[in-house]
């Protein structure tokens, strides 16, 4: 099962960068975009919950709570409902960050985590697709790398992020 969770998680990769990818050439086309940097930080719940069923207790799901500063957005809060594969690092999701004038954006990320010399200290790489937002953000499109760590030890992450979002 371990294989199957591993390939599973390869697929979706995939299939994100694929979109990814695709989205790249053509929202060029419909919106001018905009530089969209700023950095995302928060915690990690102390309980995981159980493992998904099937999964050879590998893959959870949980609710992550999250804030940070980005271009256009300005200050934001939010939650990212993440689903770790605990067993190869791999992990994928979707956020929504609410910006302090209300409106957001929301979407899709995938990601793994790359273990340290510190235990339960693992180096983040993200890609991150915005699938759409609401106000000044109705509409939204864009993709976002993300880097940074991620401590299971004190429960934290932050995380820069660079990227373009269609200009609001």
């Amino acid at each position: 099962m371990k294989n199957r969770n591993s390939q599973f998680t390869k697929v979706l990769l995939i299939a994100l960068l694929a979109g990814v990818a695709l989205f790249s050439s053509t929202a060029a086309t419909q919106a001018a975009e905009a530089p969209f940097n700023g950095s995302v930080s928060g915690t990690i719940p102390a309980d995981l919950g159980p493992p998904v069923p099937g999964s050879e207790g590998c893959v959870f799901s949980f609710i992550a709570e999250n804030f940070g500063r980005a271009t256009f957005l300005r200050d934001f809060t939010g939650t990212a409902n993440f689903i770790p594969n605990l067993c190869d690092g791999s992990y994928l999701g979707t956020f929504n960050w609410v910006s302090s004038r209300g409106d957001s954006i929301s979407g899709l990320f995938v990601g793994q985590l790359i273990p340290t010399d510190e235990e339960g200290v693992f180096d983040n790489t993200e890609i991150a697709i915005v699938t759409s937002g609401t106000g000044r953000f109705a509409n939204a499109t864009g993709y976002f790398t993300l880097s940074g760590q991620v401590n299971f030890v004190t429960r934290t992450f932050e995380l820069p992020f660079e990227g373009t979002l269609s200009k609001p």
